[in-house]
């Protein structure tokens, strides 16, 4: 069984980092679908709007997990289906 460790939990945040900043350089391109930008603006409002799976206050902390968990699969697809061409232009 794989256990969380700090090395690993590194490399997922060095990671995000990375693809957080990737989605913001293609979130701003034109050349970007239109309709793949309409996952991370959803996924941004599912974060804004009070209303989730699991509200924050119910279990504390495990309210803020469904959010990390939403977002962090957003950015994964909507890189994963930008065409590689223009990942690359940006060096990703």
């Amino acid at each position: 069984m794989r256990g969380l460790s700090l090395a690993r939990l590194w490399s997922f945040w060095t990671r995000m980092g990375r693809d957080i900043r990737l989605t913001y350089l293609l979130m701003r391109d034109p050349r970007t679908p239109f309709y793949l930008k309409l996952i991370i603006v959803g996924a941004l409002v599912y974060l804004i709007v009070p209303f989730d799976l699991f509200p924050d206050f119910f279990i504390p902390g495990v309210g803020y997990v469904d959010d990390l968990i939403l977002l962090s699969w957003a950015i994964r697809f909507f890189l994963h289906r930008v065409p590689a061409a223009l990942r690359r232009e940006y060096g990703f």
